[in-house]
């Protein structure tokens, strides 16, 4: 039977999944002691299609020396990473970064995990950061070697605030220009004072 055990997740994704492993095999009285990542090599998941035990595989190999021999397979369900936010922000700050992998330590503490580079497939943030106000929509995506993510999650970026100096490169501008006389002739003048006067209505004196 599949375990509902809940991890903590603000841990290597090594430990997660043998934190399940353990959990379960305790509860069944199979499992002495907690198996640790100096006993067992984790190999890199494989996806399950219809297998009701879980939608990933990954084999369990004793290192020599634990006390522990052979291998064995295991079934789990990764998390999709859409699921991580629940009604947190979605919209991180720039922070200078040129790419997604350069996010991870504010998306880690935003939602208390330990997403690492290998756990994502990292990509180029286009965004120009000299645009205010710039916002740019991506996607985290969970890497194929990913023990613990599936899927993708969708999150917004936006540019850090713009420095001036960036922007006004020029800044020995020279004087303004002075405006040229504009000489009216006679008759425009008049005519220009004609359609003023008829502009102006007199009321009644109060």
């Amino acid at each position: 039977m599949a375990s509902s055990f809940v991890s903590n997740y603000n841990q290597p994704s090594q430990q997660i999944l043998l934190d399940l492993v353990n959990d379960t095999n305790t509860q069944n009285g199979s499992l002495l002691s907690p198996l640790t990542t100096e006993q067992v090599d984790i190999g890199g998941p494989v996806v399950l299609v219809g297998d009701d035990a879980g939608n990933t595989s990954v084999s369990l190999t004793a290192i020599a020396g634990s006390g522990y021999s052979d291998s064995v397979t295991v079934k789990y369900n990764r998390i999709e990473m859409s699921s991580i936010p629940g009604a947190l922000s979605t919209v991180f700050s720039r922070n200078g970064s040129t790419t997604l992998s350069g996010l991870l330590t504010e998306i880690n503490t935003r939602y208390g995990l330990q997403i690492t580079q290998d756990d994502i497939v990292d990509a180029t943030i286009n965004l120009n950061p000299l645009l205010p106000n710039g916002t740019e929509s991506m996607g985290l995506t969970a890497s194929s070697t990913a023990l613990v993510w599936l899927g993708q999650l969708p999150i917004t970026i936006q540019n850090d605030l713009v420095p001036l100096d960036q922007v006004v490169l020029t800044v020995n501008l020279g004087g303004l220009t002075t405006p040229t006389s504009i000489e009216l002739d006679a008759e425009t003048y008049q005519g220009a004072a004609t359609t003023i006067s008829q502009s102006i209505t007199v009321g009644p004196a109060s």
